[in-house]
């Protein structure tokens, strides 16, 4: 039985549109709308598709799993853009662009950010998840968030796994995750996609 979310597909297509649009030369305005919205969306639906119930009993698997789903990917991603830059002799690497590598915040490829950034916010949110019962995570993840906006606005401190970035993204992934505990994404939404096939 196929248990896929054809309308969580149809929504990461246009996402990932946007993304290719953001790049693109349009009209500043247009970058400035997309981009206030395309990456929050991503970490909404890997919100609503996260399932804690797992891992909650098993913190090692957790880690081994996710590492080996986005860590992984990551760093080999990134080595082999190393790799093909050095063989078209267009490699620029400095040692601040091998740092960035080596603590997970960036890369030659840009786009893999996204992969430890995402590690971090669903570490964040299973510790949150996990440690802290009868609803104080939303306490704790809300604690986070200020700290992560404050940070953003004050600080700008950067943290390894784009640590900096998963404090706010935590926001988004909770909302998502929330939407699919409470079921506030109705039938009727769902629906609405369906009609769109």
């Amino acid at each position: 039985m196929n248990n896929r979310m054809t309308w969580i597909d149809i929504t990461k297509g246009i996402g990932i549109i946007l993304v290719i649009i953001g790049h693109t030369s349009i009209p500043n305005f247009l970058t400035i709308l997309i981009f206030s919205f395309h990456m929050p969306l991503f970490f909404v639906i890997s919100g609503f598709l996260f399932n804690e119930k797992k891992y909650l009993d098993n913190f090692s698997n957790f880690i081994y799993k996710k590492s080996s789903t986005l860590l992984w990917p990551f760093y080999t991603f990134s080595l082999l853009t190393i790799l093909i830059n050095y063989m078209n002799s267009s490699l620029i690497i400095n040692n601040e662009n091998l740092t960035n590598l080596i603590l997970g915040n960036d890369s030659l490829n840009t786009p893999l950010w996204f992969l430890t950034a995402l590690f971090s916010v669903e570490l964040l949110f299973f510790i949150a998840l996990k440690y802290f019962k009868n609803n104080k995570y939303i306490l704790v993840i809300g604690l986070i968030v200020i700290i992560g906006f404050i940070n953003s606005i004050i600080f700008k401190l950067t943290f390894f796994f784009n640590l900096h970035i998963a404090f706010i993204a935590l926001l988004f992934f909770t909302f998502g995750w929330l939407l699919k505990k409470y079921d506030y994404v109705r039938e009727e939404v769902k629906n609405s996609f369906k009609e769109i096939l």
